[in-house]
C-alpha cells in the first residue's frame, strides 16, 4: 500500500516521510480495491460492474423518455445528458441541485453544457433511479 514519486522527497537520512503523515494517507485508497476484491471476489466484482452499468443504461433510457439527450454511450455508469440548449441544461442542473433529491455534476461535452450522472452505489434502486427520473420531469415543466 505504498506509493513513491520524484515529487516525493526524502529529507531525514533513509526514512521515507510518507510512512509517518496522515496528509499522505490518501495511499490507503487501494484498501477500499482491496477490501472490496476480497469481500466480493472476482465474480461479485464482475456482477457489481454489470449492476451499476444496467442501472446507468436504465437512467439514460429515462432521461431520453423524457426528452433529454443523451450524449454518450452508457458503457459502464456514467450518462451525460442535455436538455435543449446550454442555458437551459445549466439551468436544470441547477434546478435539480437545488431539489435536493438527486445530485449530478455539470460538465462540458465536445463544447456543449452537458449534465453527468453517476451511477456509483450498489444501494442505488431502480425505485430511486425512477424517482429522480420524476423529479427531473417535474423540473423541467417548471423551467
Amino acid at each position: 500500500m505504498h506509493m513513491t514519486g520524484g515529487y516525493i522527497q526524502i529529507t531525514e537520512g533513509n526514512r521515507d516521510s510518507m510512512m509517518y503523515t496522515m496528509e499522505m494517507s490518501r495511499r490507503a485508497r487501494a484498501l477500499d480495491v482491496w477490501a472490496t476484491l476480497m469481500g466480493l471476489g472476482k465474480r461479485g466484482l464482475s456482477e457489481l460492474v454489470y449492476e451499476l452499468h444496467t442501472k446507468a443504461a436504465y437512467f439514460a433510457e429515462g432521461l431520453k423518455s423524457i426528452g433529454l439527450s443523451v450524449e454518450n454511450e452508457v458503457v459502464f455508469n456514467q450518462v451525460v445528458a442535455r436538455w435543449q440548449s446550454d442555458e437551459k441544461t445549466k439551468q436544470l442542473i441547477d434546478a435539480i441541485r437545488k431539489s435536493g433529491v438527486l445530485w449530478l455534476g455539470p460538465s462540458s461535452w465536445h463544447g456543449y453544457a452537458v449534465m453527468r450522472v453517476s451511477v456509483c452505489s450498489y444501494k442505488t434502486t431502480y425505485e430511486d433511479i425512477d424517482i429522480c427520473i420524476a423529479e427531473i420531469k417535474r423540473l423541467m415543466k417548471q423551467l
